[in-house]
C-alpha cells in the first residue's frame, strides 16, 4: 500500500478534468494475482472536493516481447526547447493515397489501454475530402496526414494498418512515445 498526499491544487484529478484541493490523498494498493497480471485500486480522498472516496480499479497486463517505455510527467517540465522536430515537420511529407485504398481503412477499430483493458476506446476512422478523420469514441473528427498508402500521422503518434495474408485490414498499430499499441478493427 502506498498512500500520498502534499498535493498542490494545480492538476486534476484525471485527463476529464475533475478538480482536486490540497487535502487530497491518494492511496494505492498493488495486488499481483498472477504472472503478468497487476491490479491497483487508487483511492482518492478529499473531503473539500469530494462527497465521498472516489475508488479507481485498475488492471494491467504483461506483454512478453515489448519494451516498457518511461512515463513523461509534463509537469515542471524544462526540456520541451531541446527537442528536435514538431508536428508540423510530419504534415510538409504527407502524400496523396487513392481514394480507394483510403476506403479500405474506414471501419471502427477496438483500442484497450493495457491499465484498463476493460473499459476499450472506440476509434472511428472515416474518410472526408480526400482524407482519414480519427474519433476517439465518437468525438470530435481529428484529421490523419498521409505518410504512405498504411502509415498517417495523428497528433503525436504513427498509425499503421495493417493487412493479413489475404489483403483484408485487420488492426492498425498506435505508435507512440509509451509504445506501439495494436489497435483491433471490429
Amino acid at each position: 500500500m502506498v498512500e500520498s498526499s502534499g498535493y498542490n491544487d494545480r492538476s486534476w484529478l484525471d485527463g476529464d478534468g475533475h478538480p482536486h484541493t490540497e487535502a487530497l490523498r491518494v492511496k494505492e494498493r498493488f495486488r499481483r494475482p498472477d504472472f503478468g497480471h497487476l491490479e491497483i485500486e487508487r483511492t482518492l480522498e478529499d473531503p473539500k472536493a469530494l462527497a465521498e472516496p472516489w475508488v479507481v480499479p485498475i488492471k494491467m497486463e504483461f506483454y512478453a516481447d515489448t519494451d516498457m517505455l518511461e512515463y513523461v510527467c509534463a509537469e515542471n517540465e524544462r526540456d520541451h526547447s531541446l527537442l528536435i522536430g514538431k508536428a508540423a515537420d510530419d504534415t510538409q511529407k504527407e502524400v496523396k493515397v487513392a481514394p480507394e485504398i483510403l476506403k479500405q481503412y474506414e471501419a471502427v477499430y477496438e483500442y484497450k489501454p493495457p491499465n484498463h483493458p476493460d473499459d476499450p476506446l472506440l476509434v472511428g476512422i472515416s474518410g472526408q475530402d480526400g482524407h482519414l478523420m480519427a474519433a476517439m469514441n465518437g468525438g470530435a473528427k481529428i484529421a490523419l496526414t498521409a505518410l504512405s498508402d498504411t502509415k498517417f500521422f495523428l497528433e503525436g503518434a504513427q498509425i499503421e494498418f495493417v493487412r493479413d495474408e489475404h489483403g483484408a485490414i485487420t488492426h492498425l498499430i498506435d505508435r507512440t512515445v509509451e509504445g506501439d499499441f495494436k489497435v483491433i478493427r471490429k
